[in-house]
């Protein structure tokens, strides 16, 4: 009989393998959040200011995993409407609709 799974000599580079490959699995951007992010940039263009939004990029933390994105978007729909509050001369729409 061979060695038990967890103690094969390939299983610690097999798990790290595919730990590193399901890290780069998460969920892309959402609509709502390219919209935001680009609704910012454009508030940020009319007061001249510069806004951290990158946990909602394509990059960004929110699109780790699926409940994150899930918050992230949700972030991201109830605030364009304040945006647009805000600054009622934005054009941005929700959903990335211009």
């Amino acid at each position: 009989m061979g060695l038990p799974l967890s103690r094969h000599p390939t299983w610690p580079l097999a798990a790290t393998f595919w730990a590193l490959l399901c890290a780069s699995c998460g969920a892309e951007q959402g609509p709502e959040c390219k919209a935001f992010v680009s609704c910012v940039g454009e508030l940020d263009v009319l007061h001249g200011t510069h806004t951290n939004v990158d946990r909602f990029l394509p990059e960004g933390a929110c699109w780790g995993s699926d409940k994150g994105a899930e918050v992230c978007e949700s972030a991201c729909r109830r605030g364009i409407p304040r945006l647009r509050e805000q600054e009622p001369q934005l054009s941005c729409q929700q959903g990335g609709v211009p």
